[in-house]
């Protein structure tokens, strides 16, 4: 039982992508933040720049693992 948000769409060679992420993972935490709300997650992200390492603690398959995104510009997610 995972509460957070579940990708529903990668963008072909985004910052998503190129982290390894893929369509279904759920997005539980950024860096040590809990998100829970699409609002919550734009938050979360907002107090990073372009080009900043972001960890993200996801659910896959029934486990939780953390993947290192590198963000690209607003306009590429």
């Amino acid at each position: 039982d995972v509460s957070g948000l579940e990708i529903r769409k990668i963008s072909k060679g985004g910052p998503a992508e190129k982290a390894g992420l893929k369509v279904g993972d759920v997005i539980v935490k950024v860096e040590a933040k809990r998100v829970l709300t699409l609002k919550g997650f734009g938050d979360a992200m907002s107090k990073f720049e372009a080009g900043a390492a972001v960890k993200l603690r996801i659910e896959r398959d029934g486990k939780e693992q953390d993947v290192t995104v590198v963000l690209g510009k607003r306009t590429e997610y």
